[in-house]
């Protein structure tokens, strides 16, 4: 039985199997008359879907089995061992069917798994067909196949409730994605938590060799949780929607999802696009009706910003925080977000007794006698004074959120009525709370905050929700970093967090995201903590970070944050050379991603790296509407336009699928649609000057040097030094930037001479231009800009590094360059 889940009982009701050949008498004659597909059938017409019908496929038989046929693909089904497979419509093989069985079942007090030893259809309607399986052993399982146009979803019913299934195919690859779980090692189906010291950091983005048996939130590395592959290569995906224990193998023998302590799978989609970008749009879809919902991002989240956790750790307290956050404002730094993430609550830090981030509207803003924690008493003595610091700097003021509330103390936790005042009582009472089959609350007996057991919200009751959106309007802030740990025991409630998320969100909140299933309900999701080190454990190995942000992306999203620079603070002094080194190629490495943020000022690590730390945050600045428009462009497609891996810009180039691997360290990745990032970046920071960098196909040039090159090619010990944007523009060959630091209000676009007979859209979530190519060369003196919008010229200049043509944007009009032959 699952903690927090109630069984519910089955009742195993079998339709009777019939012949293939009696099949067209069970459907209107206009289906049954469909004609079979030429040369695959063997006798038996289509059966099911037209051109025009909802599902848009047919049934027919070959040989020993069936054949489904959609608009893009065909799902081969064997009689015998129910086994699976997809090719493309010209026969091309995309998922070769499982060597054994496409289903395999093990019972509750079965020691072994039970395979399935046949299928025989037993209907096919307009938007289903149903099979009947016999398994090995004498069990049976009903498969209901819903196939569309372009997809497969497979649902199995008629299982005994703690059943473990899988459905499976033989091996795909090369294969991307699985959320959190796709920085993991290969061998550990069972990994523990919290993740350092239990979870190897994966050394590559491609999983085949993944095995896991409980991919779940367990907290720590664990808290994306996401079942979607990808396989470029085949321009086929899967999902596993579910909330529960979920089971994932990517081997060189089998591509297997199930699930355990289950009475069936429903969830299961295949999708077979006709090219990536349309998967990442149809699992959009699919993820929508499964209801996990998106939101749309908001600017202010992807300007610069601040976290207090990297500058002062667990203990803030006020005046610590207005010191640091004027530090940056005075050195220059145009932040537009800071994050308070702990210690603003009432009590004495480190006593059990302390108030949470579910202490709503109680800042520690009173003195206490007794304390001895060697803070400040109180921390916070003006919370006003602090919030309008943040709102006279248009700063963002972002606080730690929860959702884990401390139990009684009858119950093992620590609830103190002075610091937590009343808020469990009446979310317990109100039925606010993850209830267990007995109607009691779920107790955590172990999370990373607070101590001793907690209850958790219920993020399924609307109402739950909703009171909880309304006690952190008592803050009075503007947003939220959630930040949950819940490390045991396993509650299978992955998407607990998503409705919550979203609707801190609708209520107008900034929003980052930690915790959640399949969806990205807030701004943007953050990878886990980046601690400083060399690899000796998961949290402190560099290697990881490019490998779990790439393979997050693959999962569906871009708008990612690789956590802020220079890692938690306390594992060395900014003095250390070793330190200073890693400091610098950070800053390098995330002001490449979408969302840049610090913790220490790096005025402490010295002039030269306080200055090339500068130089690369204020270019990240510059690029925040260019930033922001990939941004919405991911949201609408579905597609990780923010942070793209190369595997995905360009799945036809094979070169691609094995560059992020920490044995060679090409870390690359597209930066919205024209810049490709190619950072020196890894456990080798303090010695490492340059790295092998590949290019693809198409015109590139070096955003420093201006130097081209034409790809496919790669550059052998490329070198990038510690202040110089390790970035080549190529692509759509568009860049949309500020003219001032901080503020959209003055635009430029810059057109570098990459490609011609193109379009580039961009867009502000208001208004959109677009920038046309139709230039026949590049010469200054004959090329032309014209505003089309208003139908007149533009003036430019020519940036003498790199060539690119500069204009001034007005969002909303529409730009054209002309002319240009020498």
């Amino acid at each position: 039985m699952r903690t927090g889940v109630r069984a519910r009982a089955v009742r195993r009701t079998l339709l009777p199997a019939l012949p293939l050949a009696l099949l067209p008498a069970l459907l209107p004659p206009a289906q049954a008359a469909q004609p079979a597909d030429a040369g695959r059938g063997a006798g038996v017409a289509g059966v099911a879907g037209s051109a025009g019908s909802p599902a848009g496929y047919r049934v027919t038989e070959r040989g020993r089995g069936l054949v489904v046929t959609g608009a893009t693909y065909r799902m081969t089904i064997a009689e015998d061992g129910f086994r699976y497979g997809f090719e493309r419509r010209d026969g091309t093989a995309v998922a070769p069917p499982h060597a054994v069985s496409g289903l395999r079942v093990k019972s509750p007090g079965d020691a072994e798994f039970a395979d399935a030893e046949s299928a025989r259809l037993v209907t096919a309607g307009r938007s289903a067909a149903v099979l009947d399986l016999r398994l090995a052993g004498g069990g049976s399982a009903r498969v209901v196949l819903r196939p569309r146009a372009r997809s497969v979803a497979v649902a199995v019913t008629g299982l005994p409730a703690s059943s473990t299934v899988d459905l499976r195919t033989g091996h795909v690859g090369p294969a991307y994605g699985l959320g959190d779980h796709g920085s993991f090692g290969d061998g550990r189906p069972e990994t523990g938590t919290p993740c350092s010291g239990k979870v190897e950091a994966r050394p590559r983005a491609e999983l085949t060799g993944l095995v896991l048996d409980n991919l779940t939130n367990q907290g720590s590395c664990k808290r994306f949780v996401s079942t979607f592959a990808v396989f470029p290569r085949q321009s086929f995906a899967e999902v596993l929607f579910a909330e529960g224990q979920k089971r994932v193998g990517l081997t060189e023998t089998e591509n297997r999802l199930g699930v355990a302590g289950a009475e069936g799978v429903d969830g299961l989609h295949y999708f077979l696009g006709t090219d990536v970008k349309q998967l990442y749009a149809d699992y959009r879809g699919a993820r929508h009706a499964a209801g996990y919902a998106d939101v749309r991002p908001r600017p202010r989240m992807f300007e610069l910003g601040w976290e207090a956790y990297g500058a002062l750790g667990w203990n803030t307290y006020q005046s610590s925080v207005e010191e640091t956050v004027r530090d940056f404002l005075d050195h220059g730094y145009p932040l537009g977000w800071g994050v308070v993430g702990s210690g603003f609550w009432p009590g004495e830090r480190g006593n059990p007794a302390e108030g949470t981030t579910n202490s709503f509207g109680m800042w520690d803003d009173t003195a206490e006698e007794g304390r001895d924690d060697g803070l400040p008493n109180p921390r916070y003595p003006d919370p006003d004074a602090l919030k309008r610091l943040f709102a006279g700097n248009d700063v963002a003021l972002l606080l730690g959120a929860r959702n884990n509330f401390k139990a009684a103390k009858d119950d093992g936790g620590n609830h103190n009525p002075v610091t937590d005042a009343g808020f469990m009582e009446e979310a317990r009472r109100k039925g606010y709370l993850l209830a267990g089959p007995d109607g009691e609350p779920v107790k955590v007996t172990r999370a990373q905050f607070p101590s001793g057991a907690s209850y958790v919200l219920d993020g399924r009751n609307p109402e739950a929700v909703d009171w909880y959106v309304a006690q952190t309007r008592t803050w009075g802030v503007d947003g939220w970093k959630e930040d949950t740990m819940l490390y045991s025991p396993d509650l299978w409630r992955d998407g607990n967090w998503n409705a919550l998320l979203k609707a801190l969100h609708d209520a107008g909140d900034a929003v980052m995201v930690r915790n959640t299933a399949y969806s990205l309900p807030g701004d943007w999701a953050r990878i886990n903590d980046t601690i400083y080190g060399t690899g000796a454990v998961y949290h402190e190995d560099p290697d990881r970070m490019p490998v779990n942000l790439l393979n997050i992306a693959a999962s569906g999203y871009g708008n990612l944050y690789p956590d802020f620079v220079g890692g938690t603070p306390g594992k060395a002094e900014p003095t250390d050379p070793a330190y200073r080194a890693y400091f610098a190629r950070n800053v390098q490495f995330n002001a490449l991603t979408p969302v840049l943020g610090f913790g220490q000022g790096p005025w402490r690590f010295g002039d030269d790296v306080a200055a090339d730390a500068r130089k690369l945050a204020l270019w990240h600045d510059s690029l925040h509407p260019y930033i922001y428009d990939a941004v919405l462009d991911g949201h609408a497609s579905g597609f990780p336009y923010a942070m793209t891996p190369l595997h995905l810009a360009y799945p036809a180039d094979e070169r691609t699928y094995g560059l992020v691997d920490e044995a060679t360290r090409r870390y690359e990745w597209m930066l919205g649609e024209s810049l490709l990032a190619a950072p020196v970046w890894g456990s080798d920071f303090a010695t490492a000057t340059g790295r092998d960098v590949y290019l693809p196909a198409g015109t590139w040039i070096d955003v420093n040097t201006g130097e081209r090159h034409e790809g496919p090619v790669t550059l052998t010990d490329h070198e990038v030094a510690r202040g110089d944007v390790p970035a080549f523009v190529g692509g759509k060959g568009v860049l949309v930037r500020r003219v001032e630091a901080g503020s959209s209000d003055r635009l430029e676009a810059q057109v570098f001479p990459v490609t011609r007979d193109s379009v580039y859209s961009y867009g502000d979530g208001k208004r959109t231009s677009r920038i046309v190519n139709a230039n026949a060369g590049w010469h200054a003196k004959s090329l032309k800009v014209l505003d089309t919008t208003t139908g007149r010229a533009v003036d430019f200049s020519v940036d003498p590094v790199t060539g690119a043509v500069g204009f001034p944007l007005r969002a909303g009009h529409d730009y054209r360059l002309v002319g240009g032959r020498s």
